[in-house]
């Protein structure tokens, strides 16, 4: 088992406004740090995602006792309090599925701009990314259609309401692997499709439909090959 700290917090400049997430990750003498611009969100988004992200950052949850400092009365009062969710449902959904992936998570509270180390590291991070990031671009989010309603399904085809989406997942858990490997899968055969590569701008800052969230899913990957840009290096 490995024992991880983390201490995450979220930026925005304005509220919504260009926003960025901050993550400083520790085990035992091993460091990460995440810095990432998220486009334009609210204050709240960005401590949420700040989690998701850091979660999604552990290579193996299920071997993780994770110790999670924020300043953030939202996220502490979701995970630690029992709060309900007034907004932001379907992120506040994916937060607690990754949380969920964990061996263990311990909440810690902290107290903004008191000197603690890596919440104020956490901070400069977030600020920083939340300093590069484009007010114009919408946060490109993944949502269950069977609850939300989206810009682009993604997923196969449903008779009497959705045909097959181009970016619909080829590859099955079960025969095709575990999540992982299939993500793995799914990101390999976009890659090698240079026209889907070649559309993936068109997501940008689109709610993504399928039936998967909020667990992992092939909506996950390609919003990370949106954020990455990669038709950039393809081109």
């Amino acid at each position: 088992m490995h024992e991880i700290i983390m201490s995450v917090d979220g930026a925005c400049k304005g509220n919504p406004g260009p926003a960025g997430i901050g993550v400083v990750l520790v085990c035992g003498p091993h460091r990460k740090e995440l810095s990432k611009a998220i486009g334009h969100a609210t204050n709240n988004i960005a401590e949420l995602t700040a989690v998701i992200e850091g979660l999604k950052a552990l290579k193996e949850p299920a071997a993780c006792h994770v110790t999670l400092h924020t300043d953030s009365q939202l996220v502490y009062g979701l995970l630690a309090l029992g709060w309900k969710p007034k907004a932001n449902r379907e992120l506040v959904a994916e937060m607690k599925a990754w949380v969920a992936k964990c061996a263990s998570l311990t909440m810690v509270k902290v107290a903004g701009h008191s000197g603690d180390p890596l919440n104020e590291r956490a901070d400069a991070l977030a600020s920083q990314a939340a300093s590069h990031a484009n007010p114009d671009v919408q946060r490109t989010r993944v949502v269950n259609v069977r609850t939300d309603t989206c810009d682009v399904y993604i997923g196969r085809a449903v008779p009497r309401r959705f045909n097959g989406s181009p970016w619909g997942n080829p590859f099955r858990v079960g025969p095709d692997g575990s999540i992982q490997e299939v993500l793995e899968k799914y990101r390999s055969w976009v890659l090698s499709q240079p026209e889907l590569v070649k559309a993936l701008p068109i997501l940008r800052g689109k709610r993504l439909g399928c039936w998967c969230k909020p667990n992992p899913c092939h909506g996950d990957v390609l919003v990370e090959l949106i954020e990455q840009e990669v038709w950039k290096t393809r081109e």
